[in-house]
């Protein structure tokens, strides 16, 4: 009992020693972050009594005085003009607050207009408010912008624009932030709604020159013209007369456009990493995704209310080189019912509008080498695929598979109806091959070019050939 009654003197005197020394370096710590000059960022340990500047975050907020985009242009600023400045930063704006729940918070210019000198990498992290945006925001080579969520953190035009957002900008015209070798990388936009405010903006989102580790994700689009004439997600490629370099960007998941104008652009665009997750709600007319790169795969898509879901090689003619859509793959669209065309139209010689009619640029810009897997419509209209390479349009409500191959070498495409392609389906309204044990009664109906092989017993004929609408056989010696 004598020794436990001596150690508690000794453990209430540790206890006390440590709280001392706890109370001790708090008050030192909080004299460090008095002495720091910049009050937006953190302080980090030194092995000197002089405070050291940590420019991996600052919090914008300090430098709020009524423009939100001159106080993150302050902190980008403070980060790109102090020789301790890091190669990633990080710039905090979600502590800057709306005036009201009704009135969005200013941004008159840019955030980069007053900056002489941006940082080489930094993310810019958004408050959960609407920014009545004045002017363009052109995101210089590996900045992110983050908001809270789409539904929280809105940039609204609030004057005329051309676009609202451009990844990457190329020299000239000015105010251009070249990239080296016009190669931008690591540019995001993710988890905001971009409002085009009602015209005042004709495209939301323009990628005519950010590649390697650029993307968005979680973006809602919305706010066009009533025209129709805008766009909300623009890529623009080196097949347009090499007038954007957005090769290699990508992915664009999780995007839904609501409202007038095309929902997305691909314009020569060749090899990006995917649209993965899409959903296009238009105004009744117009196509909502333009096709018109090689090497793209778009899956994951919803469309409603317009006349066209994709439409595939409908710029064809345009730019001095003319633009191609080779190599690309649509996984699972679905269509509603209120579409009133096609839920996928690929263009060809027929010339269906909104395809160029028999234009000069065909045959060699048709669309080739297309895969379609998982194609639903719930359209009143009768097309599913409008096909105007082979000049067929399939209505089934579901297909699984439609693939389209290339010109068949030694024919010539007719402008009335290319019938020297390659194509293979599961849809029973167009010609295809079948396979079973019991061959299809001669002279029954089926689509005319359409073959059945025989795959069990010894059945004669063993290949059926539709001819004139009607199954015929052919003798198992052929």
């Amino acid at each position: 009992m004598r020794n436990t009654n001596r150690a508690v003197p000794k453990l209430t005197a540790f206890v006390m020693f440590g709280s001392l020394v706890c109370l001790t370096f708090l008050a030192d710590d909080l004299q460090a972050q008095q002495n720091l000059p910049y009050h937006a960022d953190n302080a980090i340990g030194s092995t000197t009594s002089t405070p050291v500047n940590s420019h991996s975050y600052v919090d914008a907020s300090i430098f709020y005085s009524g423009d939100i985009c001159l106080a993150i242009g302050s902190a980008l600023t403070q980060i790109s003009t102090n020789t301790d400045y890091k190669a990633k930063s990080v710039v905090d704006a979600r502590g800057i607050y709306a005036p009201s729940l009704t009135t969005p918070l200013t941004c008159a210019a840019s955030p980069w207009s007053t900056v002489a000198s941006p940082p080489t990498a930094v993310t810019i992290l958004l408050p959960a408010a609407t920014i009545a945006v004045g002017a363009t925001w052109v995101l210089p080579t590996n900045t992110q912008i983050i908001g809270v969520g789409p539904r929280q953190t809105m940039l609204q035009a609030a004057a005329s624009m051309t676009d609202l957002i451009d990844m990457g900008v190329l020299p000239p015209p000015p105010p251009a932030i070249p990239c080296l070798n016009d190669d931008c990388n690591g540019m995001a936009i993710r988890h905001l709604t971009l409002d085009g405010g009602s015209g005042n903006a004709t495209n939301l989102i323009v990628n005519r020159g950010s590649q390697e580790q650029s993307y968005v994700d979680d973006v809602m689009l919305q706010g066009l013209s009533a025209a129709g004439t805008g766009t909300g997600l623009f890529i623009i490629g080196q097949d347009n007369a090499k007038l954007g370099y957005a090769v290699n960007s990508g992915p664009y998941s999780n995007i839904s456009f609501v409202g007038s104008g095309t929902c997305v652009n691909i314009q020569g665009t060749y090899a990006t990493r995917g649209i993965h997750g899409l959903t296009c709600v238009g105004s009744g007319s117009g196509s909502a995704v333009l096709l018109d790169g090689s090497n793209n795969s778009i899956e994951d898509v919803f469309l409603s209310s317009y006349a066209d879901g994709i439409v595939i090689g409908s710029q064809a003619s345009l730019g001095t080189t003319g633009l191609y859509s080779q190599n690309n793959v649509l996984l699972n669209i679905r269509g509603d019912s209120s579409l009133t065309n096609a839920v996928v139209h690929i263009c060809g010689p027929v010339g269906h509008s909104p395809c160029p009619a028999n234009s000069t640029s065909y045959p060699a810009g048709i669309p080739g080498d297309l895969t379609i897997m998982g194609i639903t419509n719930h359209s009143s209209s009768p097309n599913t695929i409008q096909d105007d390479v082979t000049n067929s349009s399939p209505a089934d409500t579901y297909i699984g598979m439609y693939v389209l191959g290339e010109t068949v070498s030694g024919f010539s495409v007719s402008p009335t109806g290319a019938t020297s392609t390659s194509r293979f389906t599961t849809s029973p309204s167009v010609p295809t091959w079948y396979v079973g044990s019991t061959p299809p009664t001669s002279g029954s109906s089926c689509q005319t070019g359409s073959l059945f092989s025989i795959i069990s017993g010894t059945s004669t004929p063993s290949l059926s050939l539709c001819a004139g609408g009607v199954w015929g056989g052919f003798s198992s010696n052929h």
